[in-house]
């Protein structure tokens, strides 16, 4: 079994495109992937990744963490079914 360091090291080296690590205050690291349309995050000594709710994402982006910068290049936006009829197409 692989030490859990050798493991966050490798984690902390993802490129931006498969996930993101931030380290935390105390020095531990978590880390964030987009997994189909889901952000998930792992955080030092857990076994399994968690899906933010979507408080948790919005909180991101109002207080624009590192995790939102990240998350805003990734967004695709598209327009609820009831405003759509208030665009303009052209």
């Amino acid at each position: 079994m692989r030490q859990l360091s050798s493991i966050c090291r490798e984690l902390r080296s993802l490129p931006s495109s498969v996930g993101l690590a931030v380290e935390c205050l105390d020095g531990s690291f978590a880390f964030y992937r987009i997994r189909g349309s889901k952000l998930e995050r792992i955080e030092h000594q857990q076994k399994d990744w968690t899906e933010l709710s979507a408080q948790d994402i919005l909180q991101h982006l109002v207080l624009q963490t590192p995790v939102a910068a990240w998350l805003e290049n990734r967004m695709v936006l598209r327009p609820a079914e009831w405003v759509k009829s208030y665009c303009h197409t052209e």
